[in-house]
């Protein structure tokens, strides 16, 4: 049996196609896109991953800005540092170079997160995370 391997393509819109304009294009956003849509060389959808190579793909620059486009694109609110995220898009080549080098230098700490459990319409309960401001 001759091993396979899938590959994916997304769409940049969820409607599928319409029109060639897209929603997020804005001076602001240009350095976050162009970031998060750079090429990567030579990578595999279905592989075993290389452990020693998992904190740099964590902190690429490519993975870094995606993350904060999904949070611009969902109007995500500001956190416990209180920065909204118009202040992180405007910030972005600063936020990302300074998380990025704290995430290869080991100096990263995030929050403590409080657990509370809210009650489900169905019975039984779920979880939720709500991080909490650092000391």
């Amino acid at each position: 049996m001759v091993p396979r391997q899938l590959n994916f393509a997304f769409a940049d819109s969820p409607k599928g196609g319409g029109s060639d304009a897209r929603s997020d294009v804005s001076e602001q956003r240009a350095f976050l896109l162009q970031k998060a849509k750079r090429k990567r060389t030579a990578r595999t959808v279905a592989c075993a991953v290389d452990s020693g190579r998992l904190l740099e793909e964590v902190a690429s620059e490519e993975n870094l800005s995606r993350a904060l486009l999904n949070v611009i694109r969902n109007k995500g609110a500001p956190g416990p540092d209180g920065m909204t995220v118009e202040e992180a898009q405007a910030r972005a080549p600063a936020l990302i170079d300074g998380l990025r080098r704290a995430l290869l230098t080991e100096r990263y700490r995030p929050g403590e997160v409080r657990r509370v459990f809210i009650p489900k319409t169905g019975g039984g309960q779920r979880g939720l995370g709500i991080p909490t401001q650092q000391a």
